[in-house]
């Protein structure tokens, strides 16, 4: 056989190869759907990136794959998009967790921080601010229950300038609060805009200094007691000038009660 060739072709081919090839062109065939008589009937597999009628694929046929991915080869669907919004290990995500990983500070970084802004006073019927500092008139001043003169009385001050807080209104009527805490109402004409104040009436004990400067190392100018009433002629929203009877200085702010803390005014 091998010489049957040779004479044929001038080239000598084993005839155990020359069957083998016959072979495997038979299985080929009948794999691929061959008829009787040697002829195709089947269509050949398509190439990788062709559709099923051997042209570009179609969007629906490149979805069935990414939905559904061939056993064996990468999976591109759910699965995969799963894997993509998850990064591994040290590599920056694409998905959610990227995104919170992105707006995270750094470990160290110094944050903003972010305040309501400065508070804006409130206004009251008057035109006048809320709360605020007035004092008494009269000696006399009676304080009800409520906004009106049908209003039962609460108490009676009897001792003219003391200094209160207002700390509402309605109509010609004030609510205000005194140095112990107690509020009622009081008529708007028994208030003035007088300015005094308390030398610290929660003190209980040795006397407070004032000074000839707002400097504690200053000369001492007076000793005050507790709960003594003064005019205030001037704050520079850490010290006070008080005027009284027979003295006249310095104090700290802080120690006043009818003043604001940081209030200045002149």
């Amino acid at each position: 056989m091998a010489l049957a060739s040779f004479l044929r072709t001038g080239v000598l081919v084993p005839v155990s190869l020359i069957f083998g090839l016959v072979t495997g062109v038979a299985n080929g065939v009948a794999e691929n759907g061959a008829a009787p008589g040697g002829v195709v009937t089947g269509k050949p597999a398509p190439l990788a990136g062709e559709g099923a009628a051997g042209g570009p694929k179609t969007g629906a046929e490149e979805a069935a794959e990414i939905l559904n991915p061939a056993t064996g080869a990468p999976g591109t669907g759910a699965a995969e998009a799963a894997k993509m919004l998850a990064p591994k290990a040290g590599e920056v995500g694409t998905g959610e967790a990227a995104a919170e990983k992105a707006l995270a500070p750094a470990p160290g970084a110094v944050l903003p921080v972010v305040g309501k802004g400065p508070e804006v006073p409130k206004i009251g019927q008057s035109g006048l601010p809320l709360p605020r500092f007035v004092s008494l008139k009269s000696n006399r001043v009676n304080v009800r229950v409520g906004p009106g003169r049908d209003y039962e009385v609460a108490w009676v001050f009897t001792r003219g300038a003391l200094p209160v807080e207002i700390v509402q209104e309605f109509d010609n009527w004030r609510k205000i609060r005194d140095s112990e805490g107690a509020e009622g109402w009081v008529f708007h004409s028994l208030l003035s805009g007088r300015r005094t104040v308390l030398i610290a009436p929660w003190e209980k004990g040795l006397p407070l200094t004032l000074t000839r400067e707002a400097n504690p190392a200053s000369e001492v100018a007076a000793l005050l007691e507790p709960g003594v009433l003064a005019d205030v002629a001037e704050c520079t929203g850490s010290w006070c000038l008080l005027t009284g009877d027979a003295f006249s200085g310095w104090i700290e702010q802080g120690k006043l009660w009818g003043v604001y803390p940081g209030e200045a005014f002149d």
